[in-house]
């Protein structure tokens, strides 16, 4: 009964709590939204992040397939190498 009297009253100390609350509202507010803006910062460094591993995987492999193919090519029969050659001149 007493906790009753004092929200009918408008006791000083309801109304303390009830701003409180209020207060904690604002701050759960912006804790919500730093956390949201450092996801996605995070989201934007992991793909920037990603797409250089891409790219320097792709140069990587590059690289792999030009030495495969001189390696190739050294050790092709002379004829295969005029067949060769005279394929890339058309």
């Amino acid at each position: 009964m007493a906790e009753l009297s004092c929200f009918n009253n408008r006791h000083p100390c309801c109304l303390c709590n009830t701003s409180t609350f209020k207060g904690g509202s604002f701050s759960t507010r912006s804790v919500i939204s730093q956390t949201q803006a450092a996801n996605q910062w995070a989201y934007y460094q992991a793909k920037s992040i990603k797409g250089y591993l891409y790219e320097i995987q792709k140069e990587a492999l590059e690289l792999e397939f030009q030495k495969l193919r001189l390696e190739a090519q050294r050790h092709l029969p002379t004829s295969m190498k005029r067949k060769l050659h005279s394929i890339r001149k058309r």
